[in-house]
């Protein structure tokens, strides 16, 4: 990937395209987690594993977006992630079964 002359950014293969497309659709979907865990209040249930998710994804994109590291530490921090992600997920799944 690169920038054309004017600026936008310029897809030269396939993969490249997919990994676009799913970094803006993520985007898209943290800025609607984002509105949405503004308008509750802060003092709602499972408001702190909400916003503890959220933070989280939005780190876990924000690392996916700018990779830098050994192959070693990124999959340690992938392994960080996905880790965090599925604590909160079960957290959140609970009070969802209520």
């Amino acid at each position: 990937m690169g920038y054309t002359n004017d600026g936008c950014l310029k897809i030269n293969n396939k993969e490249n395209k997919w990994r676009y497309i799913m970094l803006v659709s993520a985007k898209e979907m943290l800025e609607k987690a984002k509105a949405g865990l503004k308008s509750l209040n802060s003092d709602a249930e499972y408001y702190d594993s909400l916003k503890s998710y959220y933070t989280t994804m939005t780190s876990y994109y924000d690392f996916c977006e700018h990779l830098t590291g050994t192959f070693g530490t990124m999959k340690d921090t992938v392994n960080d992630y996905e880790s965090d992600i599925r604590k909160y997920k079960n957290d959140l799944e609970l009070a969802i079964d209520e």
